[in-house]
């Protein structure tokens, strides 16, 4: 089996690369002038393979002398489109997307784990740790792997209620409500401040224009609790809100 290829640095790195070509008129540029922009050199190792990993996440293209944007590049250095280009550009290294599909539903395993794991898909044993790190890390850039690095999280890109999220970055105080939420085992007490919290935080976010109801008001307020849990959890950009149930030892209360 060939040894794997991966970005060896990161995709926020990366990014800084296609972000030192936008500021050009034409989107393409010289390697001799795009180093002197990045306030390095074309000899130089770390603009190299800046450059390098780039390409991998499919943000730029080379012909001949110059380095160009490509059309993902172009959306990830734009505010609008930018996280959910981010996404796939970490997903267009295959590894990195294979992983992510092994754990979308399941938590992260430790560092040990995951590099076993790496090499089990053909990653050299030499750079495994670099294979890690990289990985780690351009998931949390993505906006797709947990603060913590235990899970992975839904595309931050979305829609509530008929709102689109741009970015997982809009509401912060939605996302760590997100990331907060009730398991299984939860007491009833639990669940209700969980979702006395949420229904502040969307009305505190959100109203429809020209109104003042609020996603809470159109979406919840009158359904029962167990249908405005289901609501809920299938408006929320986290994927693993799937797998939270009712608590069980008392029937379902209305809001």
């Amino acid at each position: 089996m060939s040894d794997v290829d991966f970005p060896h640095q990161s995709l926020e790195k990366a990014l800084e690369v296609a972000e030192a070509i936008a500021l050009s008129p034409t989107r393409s540029i010289s390697s001799n002038d795009l180093a002197l922009r990045m306030h390095s050199t074309n000899s130089s190792g770390a603009f190299r393979m800046k450059l390098s990993a780039a390409r991998k996440f499919g943000l730029v293209s080379r012909g001949g002398k110059l380095v160009s944007l490509t059309e993902l590049g172009q959306r990830a250095t734009s505010t609008k489109g930018r996280q959910a280009a981010l996404v796939e550009a970490f997903r267009r290294v295959s590894l990195y997307g294979q992983l992510h599909d092994m754990y979308a539903d399941t938590s992260l395993p430790g560092p040990k784990e995951l590099e076993r794991r790496m090499l089990s898909l053909g990653v050299n044993p030499r750079s495994v740790s670099r294979a890690r790190q990289a990985f780690i890390r351009s998931a949390v850039f993505a906006g797709i792997l947990s603060q913590d690095q235990t899970h992975f999280l839904s595309p931050p890109s979305g829609m509530i209620g008929g709102l689109e999220l741009k970015s997982a970055r809009d509401d912060p105080i939605l996302i760590a409500l997100w990331d907060r939420r009730p398991y299984d085992g939860c007491t009833v007490e639990q669940l209700e401040k969980w979702m006395d919290m949420l229904r502040r935080a969307f009305d505190f976010a959100y109203t429809f224009e020209g109104s003042s109801e609020s996603l809470w008001e159109r979406e919840f307020k009158e359904r029962p609790r167990s249908e405005a849990m289901e609501r809920a959890l299938y408006h929320a950009p986290t994927s693993e809100f799937s797998e939270v149930a009712e608590p069980t030892g008392a029937p379902p209360k209305e809001l």
